[in-house]
């Protein structure tokens, strides 16, 4: 292998100055033992919690209304440069699947079948 030299390659070193002693360590005393944690106490059941905030529930009746107003702020925002015009789709995309993720149930039981129970 033949390696070109340029004129940034180092070429020699030159002696260094003196080094100083290295402090040995001191020595580690013991070490304090952990105190045992006790018992969290039980919390009582949260009762009648109303919401603070205004935002409207998802439900499946309104899901079309949701996405069209993805796509209008998306398209305002790649409008305005604040969104770049190649992520707009994957973004909108994203919104929209997160939009799909909140309305589903959760397997199991039915909202009407829990309600039923109570």
């Amino acid at each position: 292998m033949n390696k070109k030299k340029d004129s940034k390659t180092v070429k020699d070193v030159s002696s260094t100055s003196s080094t100083r002693g290295v402090k040995a360590a001191t020595e580690v005393g013991g070490v304090k033992g952990v105190d045992k944690a006790g018992a969290v106490q039980k919390t009582g059941r949260v009762a009648n919690v109303k919401s603070t905030s205004s935002a409207p529930t998802l439900d499946f009746e309104k899901r079309d209304k949701y996405f069209a107003m993805v796509s209008e702020e998306a398209d305002k925002l790649a409008k305005q440069g604040i969104l770049p015009k190649h992520n707009r789709e994957i973004i909108e995309q994203a919104v929209k699947v997160a939009i799909d993720a909140a309305l589903l149930e959760p397997t199991g039981e039915s909202n009407k079948a829990k309600k039923d129970k109570k």
